[in-house]
């Protein structure tokens, strides 16, 4: 079987979980370091185990259902994996499939999910938030930031989604969810941003973790900024692609669509944005050209 995920709790006492489609997804445990293995708990043959957590005397096992994607089924044990209780199916309040998971403590946990959007013909990502131990979620969309692959946590209100197409979702405590790609900021480093309701407390600052820059696509602030009526977004294409430029609210509402996959020749090209029926705020512009995904900020004053 392939082995998904392992963890030690310390140096004699670790678990693994392993399983393949149609054979046998279990949790092996180790008392001896490694030398011997044996099977705390099996799982149906369509149950994909996915990923484990231990923190401070709780471990946490995640799972999808490989034949229903919407799945994100969470385990936990007390006893060092020799029993499991169900805890909850994110699914069942809207999740789509788990991707990953990570605890900072015994009451706060994360989950992150893949989703398809068929109006929006793409995948995103959410991230799910825990303070009780999982009696109790909520949960943020990241927008449309990509296809979600892993989750990290630096601390308990600080931590980061990888995505495809060079995205980078950071957290840096309290405000709006927002993503970044391989742009750089006019301080010459990455911005980092919260996502809303998962993460709380600390400030903003510039991300450590940058991505290469993306070379397709570029993205200008916009001008005048900010905004008091009209606006002009100006971007650039290394190659012919076809291009959606859209404004969001700070909730990750589009609010406007610019350009809705309108081809587009290699070159620099300018578009105005009437911004007289928008609400006083913060929003976001996005340009997506092919597989490179671009967003900016701007403010809205009336």
């Amino acid at each position: 079987p392939n082995i998904s995920d392992i963890e030690f709790k310390d140096a004699a006492n670790g678990l693994i979980i392993a399983g393949r489609s149609q054979q046998i997804n279990a949790i092996f445990g180790t008392s001896d370091g490694g030398e011997s293995w044996d099977v705390r708990k099996e799982f149906d043959s369509e149950f994909w185990l996915n990923k484990i957590v231990h923190i401070t005397g709780t471990t946490w096992i995640g799972g999808r259902g490989s034949n229903n994607p919407n799945t994100a089924e969470l385990f936990r044990s007390d006893d060092d994996g020799a029993t499991w209780t169900s805890i909850i199916d994110l699914a069942t309040l809207g999740s789509g499939r788990l991707i990953d998971l990570e605890f900072t403590s015994a009451m706060r946990g994360y989950v992150l999910d893949r989703i398809y959007d068929v109006s929006e013909d793409t995948y995103y990502g959410q991230v799910w938030r825990t303070d009780d131990g999982g009696s109790t979620w909520t949960s943020e969309r990241l927008m449309n930031g990509g296809d979600p692959n892993g989750l990290g946590m630096y601390d308990a209100n600080r931590g980061i989604v990888a995505a495809s197409g060079g995205v980078l979702i950071t957290t840096s405590g309290g405000g709006s969810p927002v993503f970044v790609t391989g742009v750089e900021n006019d301080g010459g480093c990455r911005d980092e941003h919260s996502l809303g309701g998962v993460g709380a407390g600390g400030g903003t600052g510039c991300g450590t973790s940058n991505l290469p820059e993306a070379t397709s696509i570029s993205l200008s602030q916009n001008y005048p900024n900010p905004v008091r009526g009209n606006t002009t977004l100006a971007f650039s294409i290394s190659e012919s692609t076809p291009v959606t430029l859209e404004v969001y609210d700070i909730l990750g509402r589009r609010v406007e669509t610019l350009l809705a996959n309108e081809w587009r020749g290699a070159g620099e090209y300018t578009v105005n944005f009437d911004a007289t029926t928008l609400a006083a705020g913060g929003y976001f512009y996005r340009l997506r050209a092919g597989k490179q995904v671009v967003t900016r900020q701007m403010v809205v004053l009336k």
